[in-house]
């Protein structure tokens, strides 16, 4: 084999690794578009994309204690459908005690400005570890939990407020929105946020794909090209020694 060939060899090894462990990694969704979302590595590029501050998300929980902003879309393409068949954006409630809670006159809001935006009908009600969708979509005669303003899907501030329209229950400042993947706490009513490739609209949050394997390809993948990168540093060493003599 010619020192040339060698070198091509040696140089290719650690890219046909890096390719057998992606097309080893399991999709999200179906999609190899996604595959690296089961990574840190996209996650944080996610969160890059977003902005300052996506995972600055604030909540309060004055009364009740443990009622939640859970999840929401604001890019909602083809997603969760609504109730029409179309695709709105989408906010979560989750009540995380053990207690039923009664929303009626409660208060949700994209604006701090005017806390009383839209209004809960009266009868809203959420039993214990209930989940509930109310739609972003702008139109309230499409039916009673059809919010009057709809997510900005380049980030903005939700809050849920109780009936005196001043009692903050719950917030949450987000920043720039990837398309047909929500944003969420993981567990439900948890301080951490994070991006969803499978939303669950109404139901227990679904944390992406384990990590584990992801780690253990990066690692496998990290020493393969170190090792690679060692033959080839010898490789070329003693080609140089051969090329002296």
């Amino acid at each position: 084999m010619s020192k040339k060939r060698q070198v091509m060899v040696v140089a290719v090894l650690p890219l046909i690794f890096a390719a057998l462990v992606l097309e080893a990694a399991p999709n999200v969704g179906g999609s190899p578009v996604m595959h690296a979302d089961y990574s840190p590595l996209l996650r944080q590029a996610l969160n890059v994309c977003a902005g300052p501050g996506l995972a600055d998300a604030n909540a309060s929980a004055a009364f009740p204690p443990e009622l939640f902003i859970n999840e929401l879309m604001a890019d909602n393409d083809a997603a969760v459908a609504g109730p029409k068949g179309t695709y709105p954006d989408w906010i979560e409630l989750y009540n995380a005690g053990n207690l039923s809670v009664d929303l009626s006159g409660m208060y949700l809001t994209d604006d701090l400005a005017n806390p009383k935006k839209w209004a809960f009908p009266n009868g809203t009600n959420m039993n214990p570890r209930d989940y509930l969708v109310i739609w972003a979509d702008g139109y309230v005669g499409q039916g009673i939990l059809h919010a009057s303003f709809t997510l900005k899907a380049n980030g903005e501030t939700i809050a849920l407020f109780a009936s005196d329209g001043t009692t903050l229950i719950d917030s949450v400042t987000y920043g720039k929105q990837v398309r047909d993947v929500s944003y969420g706490r993981f567990p439900d009513g948890a301080s951490k946020w994070d991006y969803f490739t499978t939303s669950s609209a109404g139901s227990a949050n679904i944390e992406n794909a384990s990590s584990a394997t992801s780690f253990l390809s990066a690692g496998l993948l990290v020493i393969m090209v170190i090792i690679m990168a060692a033959l080839f540093r010898l490789f070329t060493k003693n080609n140089a020694r051969r090329a002296q003599t």
